[in-house]
């Protein structure tokens, strides 16, 4: 369980790096999946359970089934974590539609 939090945690982090990281700002404005949450995430997600399988820690498999797994959960936890949390903090915005 805490080798799956390893690798959320990873994956999220090595994601909010290539998009907002100032050593990427020269490369950004060229790939659009640099500057997409949910599109590097997943492939934080595919690098991110690579690495680990390589240290011997094994969250999914190394095969297609599990990389495309690991992107597919990376890329969710990555936009969810882009959408909470900013430079400022925990972003916590309440939308009510009142009805008349």
């Amino acid at each position: 369980m805490i080798n799956l939090l390893y690798f959320l945690l990873a994956s999220s982090g090595l994601t909010q790096i290539v998009l907002y990281g100032k050593i990427f700002d020269k490369i950004r404005p060229n790939w659009h999946w640099l500057k997409c949450s949910m599109c590097f995430g997943w492939t934080a997600g595919v690098v991110v359970n690579i690495l680990m399988g390589i240290i011997w820690i094994n969250i999914l498999p190394i095969n297609i089934v599990g990389l495309f797994l690991a992107g597919f959960i990376s890329s969710r936890v990555s936009y969810i974590t882009d959408r909470l949390v900013d430079d400022d903090g925990i972003n916590i915005k309440h939308s009510y539609k009142t009805k008349y």
